[in-house]
């Protein structure tokens, strides 16, 4: 949702991130987080990163794995923009084999195009 409107043109920052801030203080659990979407298309991938970890975790502790393996792809997209290619290939394979223990050919098919052209 946040990555997507930078296709059509100018994005408010501070208004998307106080959408952002309003839906987690509501308790709206998105994956991936528009918090992480908002510092990482500002540039700030450090704090992308920790949004990044700290939702994992906690997706992690409630079982959630499907919202774990989705918002693992998009970490894939992140460390890919921030120019981290060993990061990105990291983050899809694991999601790849996520996907593949849980025999989900679908999921499967959608991280590998995703790590297409990001091996060397």
């Amino acid at each position: 949702m946040v990555s997507g409107a930078t296709l059509h043109g100018d994005v408010p920052w501070p208004d998307v991130a106080r959408l952002a801030s309003e839906l987690s203080v509501a308790g709206v659990s998105m994956a991936p987080t528009p918090e992480m979407w908002v510092a990482a298309m500002q540039g700030d991938f450090d704090a992308a990163r920790a949004i990044s970890d700290y939702f994992i975790e906690g997706q992690r502790e409630r079982g959630l794995t499907l919202n774990v393996f989705t918002h693992r792809l998009a970490r894939g997209y992140i460390e890919h923009v921030a120019g981290a290619a060993e990061r990105a290939v990291e983050a899809l394979r694991w999601a790849r084999e996520a996907a593949a223990r849980k025999g989900s050919t679908v999921l499967v098919e959608r991280a590998d195009r995703l790590t297409a052209g990001l091996d060397a």
